[in-house]
Formats: structure tokens, sequence, C-alpha cells
């Protein structure tokens, strides 16, 4: 180990890992109104993406929170068991 490797730790055990990039502009001329592209990555090693354009902040809640919710739901399946 070398004095700049000091403190560092990696974490080499595979975690699951989710992705969410969420892009939100005003359209011309600006209202209340707001649209969002919304990138949905469950796990990051699998590569699989969703993309979504919604045009309201309720439904970028409901986005983020499905996202979320299978997100958990998969890493709760990735999970081996406990015997």
């Amino acid at each position: 180990m070398t004095p700049s490797d000091e403190g560092v730790h990696v974490n080499h055990v595979m975690e699951p890992m989710g992705l969410l990039i969420v892009r939100i502009w005003r359209e011309d001329p600006p209202t209340d109104e707001v649209r969002a592209r919304i990138i949905r990555v469950i796990e990051v090693s699998r590569k699989d993406r969703l993309v979504t354009v919604v045009q309201s902040a309720p439904s970028i809640e409901a986005v983020v929170h499905e996202w979320l919710q299978d997100f958990l739901a998969a890493s709760r399946a990735d999970r081996p068991s406990p015997d």
C-alpha cells in the first residue's frame, strides 16, 4: 500500500445500482407547466434503459416513484436469501 492509498477503501462486492436521469424544462413562453425526459435504469450492469417524456409535475413524480419501486423490488429479488 502506498501513502496515497491510505484511507481509500474499495468495495469489490457488486451491489445493486440504479440510475435515474431527469432533464426538465419549461416550454416557451414560460408557463407553470414543465416537461421532462426521464431515463430509467434499474440495474446499470444490465444496460437496459427506459426513456420517458412527460409534461406535468405529477407525471414526473409518478415516473420517479415507479422507478424507485421497480429498483427496490429488483434489489430484493437479487439479494441472496438467508439460510
